[in-house]
């Protein structure tokens, strides 16, 4: 794959970014994940990274974009620390492919990249990533990554309904 890395978010790629944002509100309506608004994306990941201003049930973490020399690819949150949620439910680390680059095996580098990022950045010997019961295709990229199976929890939104 061509010269692929991750960079802190920068303007360099934003107007990369903001193609990849129009094709996940075009393409993946109504889906959970969606990529930050552009007008906000780097001054969001420099507050995630120093912990300042943070929603509930965050943590800081090091918002990173998958980047070419001349395109953004993708983007991974790699989170700090974990909470008794985090525990339960997103990990250690999120990732995201652009949608006009699904399949093209974006995603099993993203995560190997944002791997070796969160072992020589935070010397963590074990990371939690996880991904939806249904989601085959992050399932996978986990298991190239060496990811191992280990259980199935059923979750409770705010509402209390199971999920």
């Amino acid at each position: 794959m061509e010269n692929l890395r991750l960079i802190t978010p920068c303007e360099e790629y934003l107007n990369s970014y903001i193609e990849a944002y129009n094709e996940d509100v075009n393409f993946r309506a109504g889906m959970d994940e969606c990529l930050c608004p552009p007008e906000t994306v780097i001054e969001t990941a420099c507050q995630y990274r120093n912990g300042i201003d943070l929603p509930p049930e965050r943590v800081p973490s090091s918002m990173l974009w998958l980047v070419t020399d001349n395109e953004f690819i993708g983007c991974t949150d790699i989170r700090h620390y974990l909470t008794d949620r985090l525990l339960l439910s997103d990990g250690h680390i999120g990732y995201e492919v652009r949608f006009s680059k699904w399949n093209k095996g974006y995603g099993t580098k993203l995560l190997a990249l944002s791997l070796q990022y969160a072992k020589e950045n935070f010397h963590f010997d074990k990371v939690l990533v996880t991904c939806d019961e249904d989601n085959f295709a992050s399932a996978r990229v986990i298991e190239k990554n060496g990811g191992i199976g280990e259980n199935t929890l059923e979750t409770i939104d705010d509402d209390g309904r199971k999920n």
